[in-house]
């Protein structure tokens, strides 16, 4: 491994963070740290001040990997995301938000299958979704939850532009894709990596890695999941005109005709009438319609709901704490690291 080492792809990871973060940011830099593949280019971005550029220098001065540090004006994930990916040199890139983390095997795991498949445009892994809640900053008090697969799938084309199952840290990928189609739609500060992963991968497909070799948090409570769907809802129709758009681009109207029918097929799964209603053809379209108009109204609703809810706005979501993998040994053991230690059960309330 050692006289292979200067053969080795150089990974740049992006890692985005603004300000009062700087706790989730340096438990996210140490699960870059533990990386088992060492020859890795960390590209920090600041979003709106300086305020963790003392606590990167220190750390800098504790790692032997490369660390860069980038402070930008009040300017949103996207334009710090582009940053990053703009003053990263390795050949394989791949993001890390301060709040997510990765397991030691994560990007050995994929450096391992890019390397082998030079045809290859990325690679992804199977990641963890935890719901969190955060208690306090000062110190960093935390109640993590037990972790659960999130939408782990072998690739389909259509089925990413039917729905994002691609957490962002999951993939790692060429930075050629980046040379070619740039970086993330200023236009969205929500689903910017859906819409990064379809431009992506509509010149080829990734491979699926199945290990799970990171997670990423989201709020546990359900006042912050409304509040973080209706922020979503209010993005979606952007996103999906930006797609429709790519796909009449590049030709692909096939793939249309497939998103329509995995939503029927979705929604109708349980139904009797599934099989009828898909082998005619009017039927089928009209069901569509009915389907979309009913989207509408949820997503309506949904909007209504997180705007009447009253809530604490005094500590806005993000999470942290010590190993997610201790915490989710005793629900889904089959989806924890080898190296994982399982020691103690989940929730569990995390003092920093």
């Amino acid at each position: 491994m050692v006289a292979d080492f200067k053969k080795m792809p150089l990974v740049s990871v992006i890692v985005r963070t603004c300000p009062w973060r700087r706790h989730l940011l340096l438990r996210c830099l140490k699960s870059i740290n533990a990386q088992q593949y060492r020859k890795i280019e960390i590209v920090v971005v600041e979003d709106g001040s300086g305020e963790t550029r003392l606590d990167v220098d220190h750390f800098r001065a504790s790692t032997d990997l490369a660390v860069q540090y980038q402070s930008i004006p009040k300017g949103g994930r996207c334009r710090a995301g582009n940053r990053g990916l703009e003053s990263a040199n390795g050949a394989l890139l791949n993001f890390l938000d301060d709040d997510d983390e990765f397991y030691p095997n994560h990007v050995s795991s994929l450096v391992e299958v890019l390397c082998k498949r030079p045809d290859l445009v990325a690679a992804y892994s199977r990641a963890l979704e935890v719901p969190a809640s955060i208690r306090s900053f000062d110190p960093l008090i935390v109640i993590d939850h037990p972790g659960r697969p999130f939408r782990e799938q072998a690739f389909s084309f259509a089925q990413l532009c039917y729905r994002n199952f691609l957490p962002i840290q999951s993939v790692m990928f060429r930075h050629e894709l980046f040379r070619q189609f740039g970086g993330f739609d200023v236009q969205l500060d929500q689903l910017e990596d859906w819409n990064l992963w379809t431009r992506y991968f509509s010149a080829g497909e990734p491979d699926f890695v199945d290990k799970v070799t990171s997670f990423f948090r989201v709020p546990a409570s359900s006042t912050e999941q409304l509040r973080r769907n209706s922020a979503i809802d209010r993005y979606f129709p952007v996103a999906l005109q930006k797609q429709r758009q790519l796909l009449a681009e590049i030709g692909r109207g096939d793939i249309v005709r497939k998103i329509q029918e995995i939503e029927l097929d979705r929604m109708l799964l349980r139904s009797g009438l599934s099989r009828w209603i898909k082998v005619h053809p009017m039927t089928q379209a009209a069901t569509i319609r009915v389907l979309n108009l009913l989207r509408r109204c949820v997503k309506f609703v949904r909007r209504r709901l997180a705007t009447a809810v009253s809530a604490n706005l005094d500590v806005p979501y993000t999470a942290t704490s010590g190993p997610i993998w201790q915490r989710i040994a005793n629900d889904a053991p089959s989806a924890i690291p080898p190296d994982a230690n399982s020691s103690c059960a989940a929730p569990r309330i995390t003092t920093l």
